[in-house]
């Protein structure tokens, strides 16, 4: 055999050799052998997300071979005992899954499976091969339970109670919610029930650690921000039109969301929402009193009461079955949207500082004026006014000032608007020395002056001046006075002349020298009756009744044919 011969057989043995044992490994395994384990993922709510309502868990996963199920265990991390399993299967083509969760049920507080609280939520992918995933888990909060809210201010349906305000509106009160309060909505109402603007007045954010104030309207003369701008839409543009009467509806909405579509890049839902309250005044004695049998509940207990997280009895103060609570708190809600319970409240820009003299207000009819006398005592009381802000009880100082007749007012008013600089005043008390701290309210007694200040008969108007921490002057609703009175000793009178049992041949010449002393008042006055008796039968002819005159100092005269009934007689 050549050697070119051998090279041409040996070639096809060789690759025969070779393609033989390649064809026999493949059909030696058979069927290809799965060995790889699904793989998944929670993209959708997004880890601690605070959920409404029934929602759409989501995710991604993968396998060579297929995913066969998917396991989903929803675990309520404060009590474990409350879980629930589902199972659910990818979808075509393999690449992802979802399942809905926290369904709706009638047997539940809130409406829904899940009962508000916080979740762990595990989640795993089986293939066809019986591989199953790593576990992959994801926190998030249930909460189905709109903001309770205890009113404080304005806290009133009845107009006759409505809460006065001054230069800034307000809504104040006590928030319990799991989460933040996302916005607060104002809508105000005119008295015939008319809104004053198109839409509700929104602040975001709503603090409620430690109590909440929410600033919706202020007045600022000239002022042009918002909470100015709003003041005026309510209240119109003279701040001198007096109190004025409202009512408004109060909305609140707090930071859960929804969440059911997946494929969502930005989530804008509403969180639960509500425009109901509770009113300070009708939970808090029975409800949140420490004192006087009050169950001595918190806010966040009311809150968990009705979203059924707190159940059977609790004690606090008391001991108390939860079911009688959430009985009373059925009972005493208002829903300020309704009609018939918005919240009423008044606003009068004239927020200055207010002062009293008890007792002692000007009546319509001057011969209605309160008496007053030497030495006597009388109370003044000055008030924070209707914003709150505290009397500076160092700035008080009251004056007294007399007149002739008071029934006209502009005899006392350049008094009244500027008392410190009329020179016909008196200065009662000076405040200046109290060194205590600024007080909502401050009552001072008063000593009228002991001397012959104060006379019979003649009127007394008082003013007090000062101002709070803001510097604010005191101002007065009324005008307040009185008019001086006896006390103690009455005058003393005496007839000087003629002397007794004398006689005068002509009565034109009789003339009364009279003497009239008060120990603590001034004589203004002597008013003199002369009785004429016929000494022959005793019978009494007339009467002459007249005033005397004042002479000098103590001494005054009378004579009879100056006065009334002298020609009969």
């Amino acid at each position: 055999m050549t050697k070119n011969n051998f090279f041409t057989c040996f070639l096809p043995v060789l690759v025969a050799a070779v393609f033989i044992p390649f064809v026999s490994c493949q059909i030696g395994l058979g069927a290809a052998v799965d060995t790889e384990t699904p793989t998944l993922e929670i993209t959708y709510p997004p880890a601690s997300a605070v959920i409404k309502g029934t929602f759409t868990l989501a995710g991604t996963c993968g396998d060579d071979r297929g995913i066969s199920s998917i396991s989903v265990t929803v675990t309520n991390t404060d009590d474990k005992s409350k879980a629930w399993t589902y199972s659910t299967s990818a979808a075509s083509g393999g690449k992802s899954w979802s399942v809905s969760l926290n369904q709706q049920a009638d047997d539940t507080v809130t409406g829904f499976r899940f009962p508000d609280g916080k979740y762990e939520i595990a989640v795993a992918a089986k293939d066809d091969a019986g591989h199953t995933s790593g576990t992959s888990s994801r926190a998030f909060e249930i909460d189905n339970t709109a903001p309770v809210f205890i009113v404080k201010t304005p806290a009133a349906i009845d107009r006759s109670k409505a809460s006065k305000y001054g230069s800034v509106f307000s809504i104040d009160g006590t928030i319990a919610d799991d989460h933040t309060v996302k916005t607060m909505a104002v809508t105000v109402y005119n008295e015939s029930g008319t809104s004053v603007t198109s839409g509700p007045y929104t602040e975001s954010d709503v603090e409620t650690a430690g109590g909440t104030s929410v600033s919706i309207a202020k007045y600022i003369a000239d002022g042009t921000d918002e909470l100015n701008t709003r003041y005026t839409d309510i209240y119109g543009s003279d701040p001198k039109a007096g109190t004025q009467y409202y009512s408004c509806t109060v909305t609140l909405t707090d930071s859960a969301k929804s969440y059911t579509n997946p494929s969502e890049t930005s989530n804008a839902t509403a969180g639960n929402t509500t425009s109901s309250c509770w009113l300070y005044d009708d939970v808090y004695t029975t409800l949140l009193s420490m004192k006087n049998d009050g169950y001595g509940l918190e806010a966040s207990d009311l809150k968990n009461i009705l979203n059924g997280n707190l159940t059977g009895t609790i004690t606090r103060q008391k001991t108390v079955d939860t079911s009688k609570v959430l009985t009373q708190l059925n009972h005493l809600v208002r829903n300020t949207a309704d009609d018939e319970t918005p919240l009423a409240f008044s606003l009068n820009p004239d927020a200055s500082p207010r002062y009293v003299v008890n007792g002692y207000a000007l009546p319509d009819d001057i011969l209605n004026v309160e008496n007053g006398t030497r030495g006597q005592t009388i109370t003044v009381v000055a008030t924070a006014g209707l914003d709150g802000t505290l009397i500076d009880p160092s700035t008080i100082k009251v004056w007294l000032h007399e007149y002739d007749d008071i029934s006209d007012s502009s005899a006392y008013s350049e008094f009244l608007n500027n008392p410190g600089s009329d020179t016909g005043g008196i200065l009662l008390k000076d405040n200046s020395s109290d060194s205590t701290s600024s007080t909502a309210t401050c009552t001072l007694s008063v000593q009228l002056p002991s001397d012959k200040t104060i006379l019979t008969g003649k009127y007394y108007i008082v003013a007090v001046t000062g101002t709070d921490a803001d510097g604010s002057a005191l101002a007065a609703d009324s005008v307040y006075g009185f008019v001086g009175a006896v006390s103690g000793t009455p005058p003393t009178l005496s007839i000087d002349s003629p002397a007794e049992l004398s006689t005068k041949g002509n009565s034109d010449d009789l003339t009364y020298s009279l003497t009239a002393k008060s120990t603590t008042s001034t004589v203004t006055s002597v008013a003199c009756t002369v009785t004429v008796t016929d000494e022959t039968n005793s019978h009494t002819v007339g009467t002459i009744t007249g005033s005397a005159v004042h002479g000098s100092g103590n001494t005054w005269t009378f004579s009879p044919k100056n006065g009334s009934g002298y020609e009969a007689c």
